[in-house]
């Protein structure tokens, strides 16, 4: 199995020195949540991310097995 990445789309990604330069944000805005005007928009961003990973995943197996059967 290849390297976990994010599972959700809330938070960007960050590095080590974007982590390092969040100890110093004393206005507590450093990094941008993902916000949405309703609860029913939250669930439709994440329902649509999640259709989008699943997606990804089974294109990649897809094109394993096929690669396989070659």
């Amino acid at each position: 199995m290849g390297k976990l990445k994010s599972i959700t789309p809330l938070y960007p990604e960050t590095g080590f020195w974007v982590s390092v330069g969040s100890i110093f944000d004393i206005s507590g805005d450093y990094f941008s949540a993902n916000i949405s005007k309703s609860g029913k928009e939250a669930d439709y961003k994440a329902l649509k991310f999640d259709a989008k990973k699943i997606g990804d995943d089974m294109k990649k197996i897809v094109k394993k097995e096929l690669l396989e059967l070659l």
